[in-house]
């Protein structure tokens, strides 16, 4: 028994490598967030950042508000990925990052920083893959490695 813990142990802890490009990532925004329109996402060095445009009516006449986040990603635990805020436009206060950065089950935002809960994301509950080991940012896109 011991001797096939040893032999499939290694094998249990293997990682697939999986691309995501910024187009990807604007798609799946834009499926989960329905209050912003033409979403946009930029990677650039160690930053991802995140704009679009709140279509708003304002004493019967629309108006549309663009909106951006800066993010830089810091910690990633099993199905958890955790990002500093950087920057937020137009309004960068609590209160207001607070209101519109809560998004429960799926994000969590406290002193800055900004929790993205992956066990409540509809991939996760159709695939073997259950957890994130790492993340690097790349020119364009983020290469994520998933675990079992």
């Amino acid at each position: 028994m011991e001797i096939r813990q040893k032999l499939l142990g290694p094998f249990k802890r293997l990682s697939v490598a999986t691309k995501l490009t910024e187009q990807q990532l604007a798609q799946a925004l834009t499926d989960e967030i329905s209050e912003l329109e033409h979403i946009t996402v930029m990677i650039s060095g160690d930053t991802i950042e995140v704009s679009g445009i709140i279509p708003l009516t304002k004493f019967g006449a629309p108006r549309d508000r663009s909106v951006k986040i800066s993010l830089k990603p810091l910690d990633i635990t099993q199905s958890q990925l955790t990002f500093h805020v950087i920057h937020v436009f137009p309004i960068d206060s609590e209160s207001f990052n607070e209101t519109y950065l809560i998004r429960l089950p799926y994000l969590m935002y406290s002193d800055r920083y900004l929790t993205v809960d992956l066990r409540y994301h509809p991939f996760f509950h159709h695939s073997k893959y259950r957890g994130v080991r790492q993340m690097k940012l790349e020119a364009g896109q983020v290469l994520v490695y998933l675990t079992t």
